[in-house]
């Protein structure tokens, strides 16, 4: 949500509470991760269209040759069905990597973002770059 307002720089201050942090004893922790997966999401592209219906959220990611969708829902610990038609593979903010099923269009969708993606999966560069590779036709 900050991204489509074009703010281009958030800070994360957390190192004097218990919850919350990014890290403990010189280690990434699960949220500096997701954090970092999010950010690469991120990196070079438009965040546009970001709404909500009822708790679910949805904000459109764009770049020349590329359209996706970060989705999620904001209640904790809960998951509600999201119609994912248009886009036929998904990444969680852990790392995971899947299928939009061709048939019902549907994904479980919860607190955790998931990347929507209308082309197959991207490839990482060495440097950490994300670089799309199309469709096969």
């Amino acid at each position: 949500l900050i991204a489509s307002e074009g703010i281009e720089r958030m800070y994360w201050y957390g190192w004097d509470v218990p919850t919350g942090t990014l890290w403990a004893n010189g280690h990434s922790l699960p949220a500096a991760n997701a954090f970092r997966q999010v950010h690469n999401w991120l990196i070079g592209r438009s965040v546009t269209n970001c709404v909500s219906k009822s708790h679910l959220w949805s904000c459109d990611l764009g770049s020349p040759g590329y359209r996706g969708r970060v989705v999620w829902d904001d209640k904790y610990q809960e998951r509600s069905s999201y119609d994912a038609s248009g886009f036929i593979a998904y990444r969680s903010a852990r790392g995971e990597e899947g299928s939009v099923d061709p048939k019902t269009h549907v994904l479980q969708v919860g607190n955790s973002p998931l990347l929507l993606e209308a082309h197959s999966f991207a490839t990482s560069r060495p440097n950490g770059e994300v670089h799309q590779r199309p469709l096969a036709q």
